[in-house]
């Protein structure tokens, strides 16, 4: 077994947990080990604010042909991956070197009042999905929250996997760049996602736009290119998804959600870029 190859958490085999899931023709069989013990403050709060954590030994999907891959051969293997019961949660934390996601699809959904309207990434029928209700409040604040159906398991919704690649990608950029540009990254993203969005002045926005919002497209765009490639291998991570244009239509809600503290970064400039990394055409 090579390096890539090992269990996302190896000293978190005690304790397991089995889940297996249906999802579009395919099988995800998710191993979770123990209560995640992680020496840092961020952590520490988290728990105390009622969401532990559990280390993911792995995720195993079997897809639709029967083809199998396991997710630990695509984290960087200094990175380790956690679950919580908190719904609809995918973080890349580059202070920890974690992914995290959650347990359940959450369906209680921000419904704007204004005219501006945010579709969540893979579930164009219903409005964004919140996880920061007063950050949209401040530039929404005729918005309302609406309860819909009840949380299914994350494993079996649209995008589960993607979603996951996408923070992947993120991880994965992180740990292309030197040590100098993973401080500067740092310290940029630190400054300006320290300030309240209304607060923004010209200078943040084009901050946010910079480092933001570039390496938001750059993490999908790695997505969109490991999916292709293992495809091309009879893996099907996503077969929810019949066209490009279908994915992208999701991806294109996800990123005209991040742009609102940027008041603008269009989804063009991802589309440009799958265009020059050939995973689209150019019509």
């Amino acid at each position: 077994m090579s390096e890539k190859e090992t269990k996302f958490n190896p000293e978190a085999e005690s304790n397991l947990t089995v889940n297996e899931y249906e999802r579009f023709g395919g099988h995800v069989r998710e191993i979770i080990g123990g209560p995640a013990k992680i020496n840092a403050p961020a952590f520490r709060q988290e728990e105390e604010n009622g969401y532990p954590q559990r280390y993911v030994s792995d995720i195993e999907y079997t897809a639709p042909n029967g083809n199998k891959i396991s997710l630990a051969t695509l984290v960087p293997r200094n990175w380790i991956v956690t679950t919580t019961e908190q719904g609809d949660v995918f973080i890349a934390d580059i202070a920890l070197r974690r992914i995290v996601y959650g347990q359940r699809h959450d369906t209680s959904v921000f419904s704007p009042a204004s005219p501006k309207g945010y579709t969540s990434p893979f579930s164009p029928e219903i409005t964004d999905v919140i996880k920061f209700e007063e950050k949209y409040k401040e530039l929404i604040p005729e918005g309302h929250f609406v309860h819909q159906n009840e949380p299914i398991p994350a494993a079996e919704s649209k995008g589960f996997f993607m979603r996951l690649l996408h923070e992947i990608g993120h991880a994965e950029i992180f740990d292309g760049m030197s040590q100098e540009e993973r401080e500067e990254f740092a310290r940029r993203g630190g400054q300006v996602l320290s300030k309240r969005p209304k607060d923004y002045s010209s200078k943040d926005r084009d901050e946010y736009e910079n480092v933001i919002m570039n390496n938001e497209r750059g993490a999908w765009q790695w997505a969109l290119l490991k999916l292709e490639e293992l495809r091309a291998q009879g893996i099907d991570l996503a077969p929810e998804f019949s066209t490009k244009e279908e994915m992208l239509a999701g991806i294109e809600g996800n990123l005209k959600n991040h742009a609102i503290y940027a008041e603008g970064s269009p989804p063009e400039k991802l589309i440009n870029s799958l265009i020059t990394a050939k995973y689209l055409d150019v019509k």
